[in-house]
């Protein structure tokens, strides 16, 4: 079990990280209602996303909960073959998040998104820490995945 210490570690910083972030907006923020951080660059907005990735998928929330426990499960069936500190780092990341973005969709019926990019009329959609942790994870592996060939 030391040897997953990694990958527990990073899963169960992540989640936490993810739900009291996630907490802290929902109680300080009104949804869609954006609080300004850095003059138009950064701000924080509450958004319920019913959707996926960018919004996208409106209304299938109950295929993004099937997915996020699919892939959960997948993760618990390869770890065994993991066999460096960066892949059970990568494999903590996504679990972490997949865990966090779960436990909405069982909670609220949707993902918490908050964090609000952008310059001048361009807006990045809102995310959260669970959405960067999964980014992490899957460049993480790409990238470990284009070092081993």
């Amino acid at each position: 079990m030391r040897r997953y210490l990694p990958f527990f570690l990073t899963s169960g910083t992540v989640f936490a990280l993810d739900q009291v972030s996630k907490a802290l907006v929902r109680a300080a923020v009104i949804p869609f209602h954006p609080v300004e951080v850095l003059d138009g660059l950064f701000r924080i907005t509450l958004v319920m996303n019913r959707g996926a990735l960018f919004g996208l998928g409106q209304g299938l929330s109950h295929l993004f909960l099937l997915v996020s426990a699919l892939v959960l499960l997948l993760i618990c069936f390869y770890l065994p073959k993991v066999k460096t500190t960066t892949g059970l780092v990568s494999f903590g990341l996504l679990a972490g998040g997949a865990a966090g973005n779960l436990a909405d969709r069982l909670r609220f019926g949707a993902v918490v998104d908050f964090f609000d990019f952008g310059y001048r009329g361009w807006r990045w959609p809102a995310f959260n820490v669970a959405d960067a942790a999964i980014t992490v994870g899957v460049g993480l592996l790409l990238l470990r995945s284009l070092r081993s060939r």
